[in-house]
């Protein structure tokens, strides 16, 4: 039974495309400059997220269409990549399938990175804070309160019904009924975008 499985490997592994050695020794490009950029585009890709996920965890956006405003960011990025990404960047074997999911990385991990920077600079440069006591209008947990996913919507701003999903740990999604209120405590921003320094009970003394 080996024979015939070793014969049909080797007549499937045939039907793989294969780079030649000079493919395989120029699969960061054939110069300096098109090796520069292949760095870059890879270190953009996996040093990207840290500064995103720093920001969103310490100074995160009040306002929740900022997602929106990401998601349309990310594809304005990914059509500009085909004005700033020449395609001779690429070595001639590279497919139009990995050219487009190299733009499609850069665009995303330039939006991160400065998604992150952003939302850094406009918290850790801010120096005007708000304590606001708001309602919450609605509560929702994953199935079983397990796990994570825990939300209370709240109204934040006076003069509008429009409320936002502000994430809290569990215990205090369990101890703030809806129709009570809760203390929210607001940076105005550097960049003039409201951030979330601190969400608690209105029962609890500030600190």
């Amino acid at each position: 039974m080996a024979g015939p499985n070793k014969k049909m490997t080797a007549m499937s592994s045939s039907y793989l495309p294969r780079a030649q050695p000079q493919q395989q020794a120029n699969i960061w490009g054939s110069t300096p400059r098109e090796r520069l950029i292949g760095v870059v585009v890879v270190t953009l890709l996996c040093a990207s997220p840290a500064p995103m996920i720093y920001a969103v965890r310490h100074y995160r956006f009040l306002d929740d269409r900022t997602f929106e405003v990401w998601v349309v960011a990310v594809l304005v990025a990914f059509a500009l990549s085909f004005l700033l990404v020449r395609g001779r960047v690429f070595p001639a074997f590279v497919p139009v399938g990995g050219r487009v999911a190299a733009r499609a990385g850069w665009s995303l991990g330039f939006v991160c990175l400065c998604t992150g920077l952003i939302g850094i600079a406009n918290g850790a440069l801010d120096s005007d804070v708000e304590v606001r006591e708001v309602i919450c209008v609605a509560k929702r947990a994953p199935a079983g309160e397990q796990g994570s996913g825990f939300y209370l919507d709240v109204r934040p701003w006076r003069g509008t019904d429009r409320t936002v999903a502000l994430s809290v740990p569990r215990w205090m999604f369990r101890e703030v009924a809806a129709g009570s209120n809760i203390r929210l405590t607001l940076g105005t921003g550097a960049l003039g975008l409201e951030w979330v320094k601190k969400i608690e009970p209105v029962g609890r003394t500030p600190r």
